[in-house]
């Protein structure tokens, strides 16, 4: 698919130009955190702190139908902690917020997970709704039922048959991976409970297959991000400030490797083999917060590292261990700028297809794309106002790139060649002021326009960059990689 996706270059000569604002898809109630394709790309999913997942068709942005827990599962029956025979459950009503969501192989399953509060009970430790137990929530689509208004409108109720919920954590749950191995499939999710927990599905993907497998080490705090390692056994995870990978046949932990990140590595993603038993991964972290000046002790970072490994490993080499003969992972090079600001945790790094640039979310409406490859920057997007951006998806099988965030809204760039297009929107510089802000997300920025004198300037050096460019088609590709703009264009909205 790398080969031939239609998103393969970032850069002046391939600009991503954002749809106009009434393209945005708005999900309002909450932040959006996370968001998916179907895996034939017709359905994108939003996922809400709102408690709610919306569908989107993408052919042409219009919304579905939303997706909410029935009001008949978002009570819970708790047992006083002095109970007698005698003494009746307490029902309580519960507030979810979806932190993810995930399409089962087919794309006729919704599995979202998040946080489930007490809507009655304060937690002054975490000042917010005391956290309950946190399940799986599954939403069979072939379940939704259609119903039409005496107008003949189109409306959508989920029943309670059409939801399917796993317990199993005891506090939020982060993140989620589907697996293949052995020929059986498996939802596997990581949770602030410190687990990780394997919840193999019977063929229809909505029904738990036996009892699940949890997975504990009995150090790890938080487990923040999962990848399987393909073709092998292995997780890697991000967890606690480490990269933690696990052994999913015998359920142990193998190896830890410390990074610099501060407070948590949040996000870990597999990017391409670079030999056997060898892979290149991109990790991204938090930094702990000055107390005084409220900013991260350390700057906002991405590391590119190399990941080498033995098909033959038992429990738990550490990368504070002198021998390392079967783990090891060394950082190649990282992906840094003054104005990039990430330090809100739930945040996703993401690349292209081709694995040649890196989308790197900010907490101050920014998304930053690097070429991996020539370490440069391709481009800034900037139109998520100061609000936090969460996650980036690309569209499989269309020019589409897709951003969304705490301001209930997911924003849609395309990627459009110069050639055939009438008016090629100016890109603008910014120079950054930086602005102390109350936020524990770090800093905010905002930027003073160009004088007509450095926007010529710009503009100058983009015609450069395509002089350069005009070479015969196979030569001009590697250009293209070669001459990603260098000073990150910011994308302004197309009129």
């Amino acid at each position: 698919m790398s080969s031939n996706h239609p998103l393969q270059y970032i850069n002046a000569r391939n600009p991503l130009i954002r749809q106009t604002s009434d393209s945005d898809l708005l999900h309002p109630g909450g932040h959006i955190y996370n968001m998916k394709t179907s895996h034939d790309g017709r359905i994108l999913a939003t996922a809400s702190t709102g408690g709610s997942v919306r569908l989107w068709n993408t052919n042409n942005s219009q919304l579905i139908y939303e997706l909410r827990i029935p009001p008949s599962l978002t009570t819970v029956q708790i047992n006083p902690i002095n109970e007698s025979e005698d003494t009746e459950p307490i029902t309580k009503h519960v507030i979810d917020e979806f932190y993810f969501v995930e399409f089962s192989p087919d794309d006729k399953i919704v599995v979202v997970g998040g946080k489930r509060k007490d809507r009655h009970e304060w937690d002054p430790l975490d000042d917010d709704n005391k956290i309950l137990a946190c399940p799986l929530v599954l939403f069979d689509l072939n379940a939704i039922v259609e119903d039409k208004d005496e107008d003949g409108v189109k409306d959508y109720h989920v029943p309670t048959k059409a939801v399917s919920i796993l317990s199993g954590h005891t506090e939020e749950v982060l993140c989620i991976q589907s697996i293949k191995y052995n020929d059986e499939f498996y939802y596997v999710t990581g949770s602030y409970d410190g687990s990780i927990i394997k919840w193999k599905m019977k063929e229809d993907y909505k029904t738990l297959d036996g009892n699940f497998t949890q997975i504990l080490d009995g150090k790890t705090n938080v487990v923040l991000s999962i990848e399987q390692i393909p073709n092998t056994k292995y997780l890697i995870t991000g967890a606690d400030s480490y990269i933690k990978v696990y052994d999913f046949e015998k359920e142990t932990l193998i190896y830890e490797f410390e990074t610099e990140y501060s407070e948590y590595c949040d996000c870990v993603r597999l990017l391409q083999p670079v030999g056997d038993n060898s892979y290149q991964i991109l990790t991204r972290g938090i930094e702990v917060l000055h107390k005084e000046t409220n900013l991260p002790s350390q700057p906002n970072m991405v590391h590119l590292r190399e990941l080498t490994f033995s098909e033959h490993s038992s429990p738990v080499k550490s990368s504070k261990t002198k021998k390392q003969n079967q783990w090891n992972i060394k950082t190649i090079s990282t992906f840094k700028h003054p104005e990039y600001l990430s330090n809100s945790w739930l945040t996703k790094i993401n690349t292209s297809f081709n694995k040649r640039y890196l989308f790197a979310p900010t907490s101050n409406g920014k998304v930053f794309i690097w070429n991996i490859q020539t370490n440069k920057l391709a481009a800034v997007l900037h139109d998520h106002a100061d609000e936090e951006v969460r996650d980036v998806t690309i569209h499989p099988t269309k020019n589409l790139l897709l951003t969304c965030g705490d301001d209930a809204k997911a924003k849609i760039y395309k990627s459009e060649p110069k050639e055939g297009r009438d008016k090629v929107p100016q890109a603008v510089v910014e120079e950054p002021v930086v602005r102390r802000s109350n936020s524990t997300s770090g800093p905010k920025l905002v930027g003073r326009k160009q004088t007509e004198e450095e926007r010529e300037m710009a503009m100058n050096k983009m015609d450069v960059d395509e002089t350069e460019q005009s070479l015969e088609e196979e030569e001009e590709e590697q250009s293209l990689e070669d001459n990603d703009s260098d000073y990150g264009q910011e994308i302004k909205t197309k009129k």
